[in-house]
């Protein structure tokens, strides 16, 4: 089924009065990959969305243009894990301090443009921009469905079913982002014309269950959802023993695919080049195929490497003889040393694509025979 391949229509823009409307801004090459063929961009680069949505620009006070954080929360309220709903959580879990809260995103639509990460080298990474008006939508940019991350929350927000046949109406994405994963928790669950998704993470600390965050996200959830009658049971899910840790303990990083993508590496010709380790890390995003909505995970890996190389620096050296063995001579003079060093380096790599809803066919897009050096 086609994913799009129009162009976006022009982004109102606000010009001087009497002058003309100046022509919207094209896409950059990685954004128009993903507009058009997306699945094909998240193949060839590995993708860090940001930690949460910014709104529009501002001048601070040191009068530099930025964008603030923003939490567009339509509603928010804490989740019950006591009385009745206790059946739902582990006896020993210890929920001392502060509760959870469920929070339903409001504005759910973002402007983004992919660009280089100057942080995760050879990865892409985007701003995800929540405008004030129409007016403030920044030119060479896509709409997304944006879920942020709020830690101790819940963060949902479900995606109204398609409006009408146009691929590229500005307020009906066919795209879905949510926020960076770094041991959350995603579900996604209901009709895949209209689904709801919901993100799950903690900032500081342990979750109450300890070392096993995707079980105790999984129940806040089930919670929930019996308080408010939902009793919805086939979704889909992603944790962090899916890409960030398969063992769901804390200390070491490594997932199967992160293992065998090290091995594979090794067995390459690398030349003075050695890699030293593969660390996984994940995303999570959606696209809308006619109306029904697929949602994926991306597992991608840090590749660590270095090399030997010699370096050389001038050194003053003074040596002392006898003369006559009665009398010192001092002689001074610059030589060159050579020393090894050790050279580091990385780049972020894809090396997993699985759809996750609304099948449960993990692993059934795999491209392992497509695994990138680094």
């Amino acid at each position: 089924m086609s994913t799009g391949s129009r162009p976006l229509p022009p982004t109102p823009s606000r010009p001087r009065s009497g002058a003309p409307t100046p022509p919207p801004r094209p896409l950059n090459r990685y954004t128009r990959l993903l507009r058009d063929r997306p699945l094909d961009l998240f193949r060839q680069y590995a993708v860090s969305p940001p930690d949460a949505a910014v709104g529009d620009e501002a001048i601070d006070a040191l009068g530099s243009t930025r964008r603030n954080r923003v939490m567009p929360l339509a509603s928010q309220s804490t989740i019950q894990t006591d009385g009745t709903f206790g059946i739902f959580f582990k006896s020993d879990a210890n929920f001392d301090g502060p509760g959870f809260q469920h929070a339903v995103v409001g504005k759910k639509i973002a402007w983004i443009k992919l660009v280089d990460d100057t942080v995760r080298h050879g990865a892409l990474t985007f701003q995800a921009i929540i405008p004030s008006s129409d007016a403030t939508i920044p030119q060479g940019h896509i709409p997304v469905w944006f879920l942020p991350w709020e830690s101790r929350n819940l963060v949902e927000m479900t995606i109204p079913p398609r409006q009408n046949d146009d691929d590229d109406d500005p307020k009906d994405p066919k795209l879905f982002f949510t926020a960076g994963i770094n041991g959350c928790s995603v579900f996604v669950r209901g009709d895949p014309r209209s689904p709801t998704i919901t993100h799950g993470g903690i900032s500081q600390g342990q979750t109450p269950y300890g070392n096993n965050p995707a079980e105790f996200w999984r129940h806040l959830l089930q919670s929930h959802m019996a308080a408010n009658g939902e009793h919805i049971r086939a979704r889909g899910e992603v944790n962090n023993t899916h890409y960030i840790n398969q063992t769901g303990q804390s200390g070491g990083a490594f997932t199967a695919y992160s293992d065998a993508y090290l091995r594979w590496l090794k067995t390459l010709p690398s030349g003075p080049l050695t890699v030293s380790q593969v660390v996984p890390w994940g995303c999570v995003f959606g696209i809308r195929y006619g109306r029904l909505w697929s949602f994926y995970l991306q597992e991608n890996a840090v590749v660590h490497t270095y090399t030997i190389a010699a370096e050389y620096s001038s050194e003053t050296v003074t040596d002392t003889k006898k003369v006559y063995g009665v009398f010192k001579k001092h002689t001074t003079q610059d030589v060159s040393v050579k020393r090894l060093v050790k050279r580091k380096s990385s780049v972020n790599r894809p090396i997993k694509l699985s759809d996750f809803f609304p099948g449960n066919s993990r692993g059934a897009v795999n491209f392992i025979e497509q695994w990138q050096r680094w």
